[in-house]
């Protein structure tokens, strides 16, 4: 089979004197490929002049050529486990087999070259040269000798395993050979050149053993190169473990053991969505119960709101200068009060603080009290890199605020007046964004609650698939057990398959899940809109109505539709009023087509936003439909 695969190969790439590369472990030339070969027999005689190809490489010593026999052999020294193989085993060799069957179909002798045979660097830079120049066109040899450091991609097209080795590190290298820039037809076809490659085992043989310990092997490293470290187990195999894994059921000869393996895979696979189906419902019950807190944690940061007011303008004094109202200027510190009239002595409380926190910067110094408010010195940092101190100031209910306008660089000029400024501006302004921002905060969680609680309870959306696949695993294992128990046992077994679901009521759009789009442009903008099962990153189990609006003069408006008829926004959703969930696109298109129609818009375009290529299945799809097919 390998032989027919290289001689077919060799004659239809005839043209472009293309090349292979044939790897085996399991065995050692006999005697040299040189015997009939005039390339390598030139190469020889070119030696004492050391000049190949116009390249001046030097003369071997006489002592290294008079070691040598004619053909060039090393026969003094096993130098390794190659020669010890070949020095040791019997008289037949795979590879004088498989050069006596190409030279019988037809392949001149010259064309066909052995690894071993170039045993010195010139030998093997004259042997490279002539496979990149298409004159030696099939090249044998063992993972030692061209696993690594042989660089004759120019013309290779093929390469052939007829061996699986140990390691599969040593499998990548085979493949590096081919798999590597430099060849001149991927250069003159990039879009439809592809090299070949192929795995060769005999069933019923050691074969599967050996790629048995690929599969592990490579499934191990897969695991860490992944990083995933939440995982315990190997979860998937992927790359040279995969196609491992199907060498090895395919080398057995029973067509169960593959059905097993592809089973295997299947249920690791659907086992890991599961178990991230799990988590996911664990963190949503988690989220669900700090949502819940939302109303009662707003009504604390209003209350504690109302108690800066008061202790801010219960501690406000003002005075007028030039006719101008201003706020007076009084710090407490400790039993005393200082004022503008005290600002060297303000310079200094503050310079105190601040090589405290240089000495140690985890210290948080009193600076003193201001308006009622304590105030605080901290050491920070800024991205630039220099370091720096801010003023804290802490609230009535003991929350600390940290004004991003009360930061300070070392290298900063400070003024005292401008930094007690800044801290008015702070007390007048800062207090009502705080409380802006956490009733905004509150308002987004209360669409989130909704979103949440929808998504709370969802049963795993391929829960079908994992029992059949789990059934249909157990079914072969136990197959496959009295196939080992009686000789005599035929199975007839056969995997059960998931019955195609009724048509819904409603047509689709899509047949998949996959977001759809539909774009409307009217004398106001362009408005999209889009049907998918996605909520504020949630998964719903209806279909979900978004309208985004594009003008130039405003900007973006993103809302959803909800069930009281209206578009809203997260923000501006009414109390207890929920998202829509259609039953399926159909409808929530319907929903768009007349609001983009009472607006004057016409249909410019329908799309699938799939981020995924839609020619690939994902991981779940690939699994259903060969559960269906």
């Amino acid at each position: 089979m390998a032989v027919e695969r290289i001689y077919n190969i060799w004659k239809d790439t005839a043209e472009d004197r293309c090349t292979q590369l044939v790897f085996c472990d399991l065995s050692t030339p006999k005697g040299p490929s040189t015997a009939n070969t005039p390339t390598l027999d030139i190469a020889a005689k070119s030696l004492d002049a050391g000049v190949i190809d116009g390249i001046n490489y030097g003369t071997e010593s006489e002592s290294e050529n008079d070691e040598d026999d004619d053909t060039g052999n090393d026969l003094t020294v096993a130098s390794d486990m190659d020669a010890v193989i070949a020095l040791s085993s019997g008289k037949f060799s795979v590879y004088d087999d498989i050069r006596k069957k190409l030279i019988a179909k037809g392949v001149p002798p010259n064309e066909i070259a052995f690894i071993h045979d170039a045993n010195t660097d010139i030998r093997k830079t004259k042997l490279f040269s002539d496979m990149n120049a298409g004159y030696c066109r099939i090249l044998l040899g063992s993972t030692a000798k061209m696993g690594a450091g042989m660089n004759v991609q120019q013309r290779l097209v093929a390469a052939h395993h007829l061996d699986a080795p140990w390691r599969p590190s040593d499998l990548e290298q085979r493949n590096g050979r081919i798999i590597r820039q430099g060849n001149m037809f991927y250069e003159r076809d990039p879009d439809h050149f592809t090299v070949q490659i192929y795995n060769y085992a005999t069933k019923q043989t050691y074969d599967a053993r050996m790629w048995q310990c690929i599969e592990y092997k490579s499934a191990a490293i897969e695991q860490f190169r992944k990083g995933d470290v939440l995982q315990r187990t190997i979860d998937d195999v992927a790359s040279e473990a995969a196609n491992a894994a199907e060498m090895k059921a395919a080398a057995s000869g029973n067509p169960l053991i593959l059905t097993q393996v592809q089973l295997a895979a299947d249920l690791r696979k659907l086992e890991a969505l599961y178990s991230q189906h799990q988590r996911a419902q664990y963190r949503l019950k988690d989220r669900l119960k700090w949502l819940k807190s939302t109303d009662d944690r707003l009504a604390k940061a209003e209350e504690a709101y109302n108690e800066n007011i008061r202790l801010r303008d219960a501690n406000t004094r003002t005075i007028t200068d030039n006719g101008k109202e201003k706020i007076k200027l009084e710090l407490g510190v400790g039993d005393c009060v200082l004022y503008v009239k005290d600002i060297e002595k303000i310079k200094d409380q503050l310079l105190s603080g601040v090589k405290e926190v240089t000495r140690n910067s985890s210290a948080k110094v009193e600076f003193g009290k201001y308006r009622g408010f304590e105030v605080f010195v901290e050491r920070t940092g800024f991205f630039s890199g220099t370091d720096g101190f801010r003023l804290c100031i802490k609230g009535a209910d003991g929350h600390e605020f940290r004004p991003a306008n009360l930061a300070y660089s070392f290298d900063d000029k400070l003024s005292l007046t401008g930094l007690f400024q800044r801290m008015d501006n702070f007390l007048a302004k800062g207090l009502d964004e705080w409380v802006g921002s956490q009733r905004k905060k509150a308002s987004e969680e209360r669409g989130e609650l909704e979103t949440v609680m929808a998504a709370m309870g969802k049963e795993f959306p391929q829960k079908e698939e994992l029992a059949l696949v789990r059934e249909n695993h157990a079914a072969v294992i136990r197959e496959l057990q009295r196939m080992q128990e009686d000789d005599n046992y035929v199975s007839t077994w056969e995997p059960k398959k998931l019955e195609q679901p009724a048509p819904a009521a409603y047509g689709l759009v899509n047949s998949s899940s996959e977001p759809q789009t539909l774009i409307y442009q009217d004398e106001r903008g362009q408005t999209e809109y889009t049907a998918s099962h996605q909520f504020n990153g949630y998964e719903m189990e209806g279909t979900v109505l978004r309208k985004v609006f594009r003008n130039e003069h405003v900007g973006a408006i993103d809302q959803s539709f909800y069930e009281d008829g209206q578009w809203h926004t997260t923000l501006d959703a009414p109390v207890g009023v929920k998202v829509m969930q259609f039953q399926n696109f159909a409808m929530a298109f319907q929903v768009a087509k007349n609001d983009a129609e009472k607006n004057g818009g016409h249909e410019l375009l329908k799309k699938n936003i799939s981020h995924q290529n839609a020619a690939i299945l994902s991981e779940a799809d690939q699994q259903h439909a060969r559960l269906r097919t």
